[in-house]
């Protein structure tokens, strides 16, 4: 079988995941990427969606009513957060998980002859945690808490496995639910490559022509991972009325019905520095040819904004999951947490027209020290 490819010291790692955002398949792509890199010949990585293919309704229910919940009906995306608070529900959301999903990973835990499970969701951990004991319980297991800041409970609800976090918040939050310091280690946020490097000033010119904007003029950047940024169309309208004077890119992600608001907007107004995209494979070159960014505080696309030291606006977050993130954009003042389109537009306009204020933006950004924890991650990972 095509896992149980190499030699006898091979590492053949399972990265668990759901599509709850973007940020947890992301980042099992990025671990993976990065371990065969570091590792080549010694790391051999397999990505699997934690629920069987079979479990149609389960899957759209976890997934897409995330995604329509936390984007139309927040109060109940809030509920269900309280609810993972609970500590008897979140025994009984990860057992239903486990007597649904064990025997699959356990049957592609045994076809693949995997060494080592890496978790990147918090939903999975039992199933991944019972799977393991079905096949080799010798076989370690890893939970990769993929929220910085506001770490849930829910994530600490299995105690026998390792964790790794990205703050000392986080930490501390392990250590509150009776998680022994030793099983956890604190990392950098992960980073994809291409997000670690700022462009030099002679470098954003040439991005700006190569994606059809003019090079002297300011780009603001919309976007906010794969259902795009909510309201942006209206953020959008209120530069246009308002005489706005730089290029304008929204990214929208499959949010088609967003994509066709903008592009209507676009033909409204003859708006012919207004360029509108669905799912990008090269975010990171519009994050670097953009004057300011306006997005959603998910943690890594706030991280890779700020690795990138470009000015950024926070205009939504997701309660309570990415309040932390907001704190932490703010406390440190690397940016702004706006909801309103005209102070958003406001506030574009005063950091276009002000290149003290940029500066000043980019040297706070630089003292954070913000460094991508990719590497450190899974040199521990493969170690263990």
């Amino acid at each position: 079988m095509m896992g149980r490819q190499g030699g006898p010291g091979m590492q053949r790692i399972l990265y668990l995941y759901l599509n709850t955002g973007g940020g947890h398949i992301s980042g099992a792509r990025a671990l993976k990427a990065g371990m065969e890199t570091l590792f080549p010949g010694q790391a051999e990585g397999h990505l699997l969606h934690g629920y069987p293919p079979r479990l149609v309704l389960d899957r759209l229910v976890m997934e897409q009513g995330y995604s329509l919940a936390i984007n139309h009906f927040m109060p109940g995306y809030l509920l269900v957060y309280k609810l993972a608070e609970i500590r008897p529900l979140i025994s009984l959301s990860q057992e239903t998980t486990s007597q649904a999903c064990a025997g699959y990973i356990a049957s592609n835990i045994r076809r693949l002859g995997i060494t080592k499970v890496v978790c990147l969701h918090f939903i999975l951990e039992k199933a991944a945690r019972d799977a393991i004991r079905q096949v080799d319980p010798g076989i370690p297991l890893v939970t990769v808490v993929m929220d910085p800041f506001s770490v849930p409970p829910i994530w600490f609800g299995v105690k026998d496995q390792r964790f790794c976090v990205f703050s000392e918040r986080a930490r501390q939050s392990a250590l509150a639910e009776g998680i022994p310091p030793d099983r956890v280690r604190v990392f950098p946020l992960m980073l994809r490559k291409e997000f670690e490097r700022p462009r030099s000033p002679e470098e954003v010119p040439e991005l700006k022509r190569r994606y059809g904007f003019h090079p002297d003029r300011p780009v603001l950047l919309l976007a906010g991972g794969g259902d795009g940024l909510p309201r942006s169309d209206r953020i959008v309208r209120e530069a246009l009325h308002s005489g706005f004077e730089g290029q304008i890119a929204v990214v929208c992600g499959k949010n088609m019905l967003l994509r066709r608001r903008l592009r209507e907007l676009r033909v409204r107004h003859d708006a012919r520095d207004l360029k509108v995209y669905g799912f990008v494979d090269f975010m990171a070159d519009l994050m670097a040819l953009a004057d300011c960014v306006v997005t959603k505080a998910g943690p890594a696309t706030v991280m890779e904004t700020l690795a990138l030291r470009k000015p950024l606006i926070l205009s939504c977050y997701v309660r309570n999951q990415e309040k932390g993130n907001v704190q932490f954009v703010t406390s440190n003042k690397v940016g702004w947490y706006l909801t309103e389109p005209a102070d958003i537009v406001g506030k574009v306009r005063e950091v276009f027209a002000s290149p003290e204020l940029r500066k000043e933006l980019a040297d706070r950004i630089a003292d954070l020290g913000i460094r991508n924890g990719l590497s450190d991650l899974a040199r521990h990972i493969f170690s263990l």
